[in-house]
């Protein structure tokens, strides 16, 4: 799982990128789970993303929701 999320740091295609990252976060990687969060433009999602981050133990998706006012 660390080495997908590290491999998708070496892409300049989004797309690859995201796929990378979404198979380490299905791995559980937690990082990887909360870089999209931050990406999306969908309030909901955005949440809902960080939300998940943060019940696996992300201290950054817990000061975003914290400064989104969650």
């Amino acid at each position: 799982m660390q080495a997908m999320y590290l491999l998708s740091q070496e892409y300049d295609d989004p797309s690859e990128r995201r796929r990378w990252l979404r198979m380490a976060a299905e791995e559980g990687h937690v990082p990887a789970m909360y870089e999209p969060g931050l990406a999306c433009s969908d309030p909901k999602e955005k949440r809902r993303r960080l939300e998940e981050s943060t019940r696996n133990g992300s201290q950054p998706a817990m000061l975003e929701l914290a400064e989104m006012g969650y």
